[in-house]
């Protein structure tokens, strides 16, 4: 009787005891990987491009742009997707993720995490991410639009009861 509540105190203190090792380098490169996050990473930068691009058709406020205007446009998205290119490159970026998953993720968690992402619905759930999230883009920016008018407006508001205030005082 006394070993078997050794034992089970045994494996009960490793349990707890393996739940809080941090994960391994190895292990969340593995994850890192199986979710293709650089893939997604990378593909941010298109969507980006695409937002760059309308707000600046939209802040411009016409229909067509002339072609200097196009042209300057084209020359600061350009200097953007550069500048962004550089700055989330991967080799850049992966040291980050792994301190990350290392201080949020148990070795117990990203072994989980493994197989469910080498499982059926793990493969398709990282196949269809790049589509979800370029429809969530879509959606986001078609509600962007109007709010960022809103916002404009509620800003013009404030700036003329300010301009009136200080007419007021002199």
């Amino acid at each position: 009787m006394i070993r078997l509540l050794f034992v089970a105190f045994v494996l009960i203190c490793s349990n707890s005891y393996g739940a809080d090792v941090p994960a391994s380098e190895a292990s969340i490169k593995e994850l890192l990987v199986v979710t293709d996050v650089r893939k997604l990473v990378e593909g941010m930068f298109t969507q980006v491009d695409g937002m760059m691009k309308a707000s600046m058709k939209q802040a411009l406020g016409k229909s067509a742009p002339s072609a200097e205007e196009q042209k300057m446009t084209d020359k600061v998205c350009a200097k953007t997707a550069l500048m962004m290119k550089e700055e989330l490159d991967w080799d850049k970026l992966e040291p980050l993720y792994l301190s990350i998953y290392q201080k949020t993720f148990t070795q117990e968690e990203v072994n989980g995490l493994l197989a469910f992402y080498k499982s059926p619905a793990g493969v398709a759930l990282v196949k269809k991410m790049p589509l979800v999230m370029q429809y969530t883009m879509a959606a986001m920016q078609e509600r962007m639009g109007p709010l960022m008018q809103k916002t404009q407006k509620l800003v013009a508001e404030a700036v003329a009861e300010i301009e009136a205030e200080k007419s007021k005082k002199n």
